[in-house]
């Protein structure tokens, strides 16, 4: 079962790529436990999200929050219910205009042929560092 769990969360991670928001949606059970790292009060995508609706709120803060440059799997463990997944990202905040850089790891805890529980394991300091940089002054602005 483990190498069918690791084809269902590639399929997913191909339809992020995508942008088909609605496609990875399917591969997650109708009540998801998802958990994004960091400080509430500042990642608009950090905290726990549950359910689908949940999930919609994670995507929406995703997007309005990271630019996304350089989002690459480069592993996939399949063992029993879990998906370890390992990759690297890099991007710009969109509010500050910082960059950050990171390698992380996703858990995926399958039951069914769903994600029923998600784990992220990434760098918070690089992309708290990169929210609070300030914007780069305009050059030849008054």
């Amino acid at each position: 079962m483990s190498q069918e769990n690791v084809r269902i969360v590639k399929h997913m991670y191909a339809s992020f790529h995508k942008g088909d928001i609605g496609a990875v949606l399917d591969t997650f059970s109708h009540d998801i436990d998802w958990l994004q790292s960091g400080p509430k009060d500042i990642f608009p995508f950090a905290g726990p999200f549950h359910g689908h609706g949940g999930m919609q709120q994670y995507f929406k803060g995703l997007k309005e929050a990271l630019d996304i440059q350089h989002f690459v799997e480069l592993e996939f463990i399949g063992h029993e219910d879990r998906v370890i997944v390992f990759g690297t990202e890099k991007g710009l905040v969109r509010p500050t205009g910082g960059h950050y850089e990171y390698e992380w790891t996703h858990v995926f805890t399958m039951q069914g042929g769903k994600v029923v529980k998600y784990r992220d394991y990434y760098d918070t300091a690089a992309v708290l560092q990169a929210f609070q940089q300030a914007e780069a002054p305009i050059l030849g602005a008054a």
